[in-house]
């Protein structure tokens, strides 16, 4: 059984102890398209895009639990999210150069590379810890050289991001249509979490 899986299995099991999460999964799924970030800014994206863009597998109560998890980090600031802005769009995974050739391109101190191969990560976006323009946050307060977190680009199911999110306490997402790549991270709050990662904070 896939990590997606046994994912999935678990967030049924838990939303069955508790019947009330039912309609708040659901209605986080139903309401992506509302729930805005960066409202007004023109690195704005709905959850939408961030998290369901175009994807038609999976189910509702399983996505909507996951996206519920990320709403809850952002909002109570227990995550560090930072758009960053790219000088064009993402094409499909075949196209290996054009996506590279955008990511040379990117604002440090990021680094980014794009894979596209059909298993794991995308690529991989990362920066040196060190850097005066480092992102500053209590999330990345910590004793690091480097930081690295996997890149998804295009389509990406919520189930695949928490499994990012569990292996490297963070991620980051280049959606299809957007000058923006969004990095999610949150590796403090995965450490002390433990076993708790089903948990709403």
């Amino acid at each position: 059984m896939s990590l997606a899986e046994s994912l999935k299995i678990k967030i049924y099991e838990i939303v069955e102890k508790t019947p009330d999460w039912f309609p708040i999964c659901f209605n986080f799924y139903r309401n992506a398209s509302n729930y805005l970030i960066d409202e007004g800014y023109p690195s704005q994206i709905s959850y939408k895009d961030l998290f369901l863009q175009e994807y038609t597998t999976g189910d509702a109560l399983t996505s909507g639990y996951i996206i519920g998890q990320f709403h809850s980090f952002i909002v109570s600031q227990k995550a560090a999210f930072i758009a960053i802005e790219v000088p064009g769009v993402p094409f499909a995974n075949s196209q290996r150069e054009h996506n590279n050739s955008i990511l040379k391109e990117i604002a440090q101190p990021f680094k980014a590379e794009f894979d596209g191969t059909s298993w794991g990560e995308d690529g991989i976006i990362q920066w040196d810890a060190q850097d005066p323009l480092t992102p500053i946050h209590p999330e990345l307060a910590l004793n690091r050289d480097v930081w690295t977190f996997p890149l998804e680009v295009g389509t990406c199911s919520p189930t695949t991001l928490w499994v990012r999110f569990m292996d490297w306490g963070g991620w980051a997402r280049w959606p299809y249509h957007s000058q923006y790549i969004y990095l999610f991270a949150a590796p403090k709050q995965l450490s002390i979490m433990n076993n708790s990662l089903f948990k709403f904070n």
